[in-house]
């Protein structure tokens, strides 16, 4: 998901131990690959050929997609490197566990030094509810830029991460059954996502 510089786990007091994090894109080089030669056929397994068959239909799409997050990354660069918290980077339900009356945040893997707008891309509605109760408790005002950086940043991996599974050599198993189903869903988003960082 994000590259890491160091390890370990930061607990009460090792903040300062967190890695710092880099944004990126998990399956960049396969998703580049496929951009670069959108032609080029893929015959690694039983959804290499529908898969490819669904991107090249968006393949100009997604290549103006990934140049206006790159513009848009360079562009909250400095924001995004201004006082950074420790997030936990994947901060959705699946993630939440009740445990003796309490709400507990698990799976901290992903853990690092990053801006906020990192974990509250994933909480805050697209409507920005959730933003000003935020802002109110900490004092610090969210960007709406670098919101929208991670939100994407989110949809691009998704679809990388199926270029990876599909280019490559593949079997039928249950999991890549379930990145088949879901990439036309994810491709149907792409109006919204050319609208939203157009």
């Amino acid at each position: 998901m994000f590259s890491r510089k160091g390890r370990g786990r930061p607990g009460p007091g090792r903040a300062g131990r967190a890695p710092r994090l880099v944004l990126q894109i998990t399956g960049w080089p396969d998703l580049d690959a496929f951009l670069q030669e959108p032609d080029r056929a893929w015959d690694g397994g039983p959804f290499a050929a529908d898969a490819h068959g669904l991107l090249l239909a968006h393949a100009t799409d997604l290549a103006w997609l990934a140049a206006a997050f790159g513009r848009l990354a360079g562009a909250t660069a400095a924001a995004r490197t201004a006082g950074p918290v420790m997030t936990h980077g994947e901060p959705h339900p699946a993630n939440l566990l009740s445990a003796g009356g309490s709400l507990l945040l698990i799976d901290w893997d992903t853990v690092g030094l990053a801006p906020p707008e990192r974990d509250l891309s994933l909480i805050i509605g697209e409507a920005g509810e959730g933003a000003e109760r935020y802002q109110e408790v900490t004092g610090r005002a969210l960007d709406p830029s670098v919101l929208t950086l991670y939100r994407a940043r989110w949809y691009l991996d998704d679809l990388a991460s199926a270029v990876r599974l599909f280019r490559r050599p593949h079997s039928g198993t249950v999991d890549a059954q379930r990145w088949f189903d879901g990439l036309a869903p994810r491709l149907a988003r792409l109006p919204e996502w050319l609208s939203l960082l157009g």
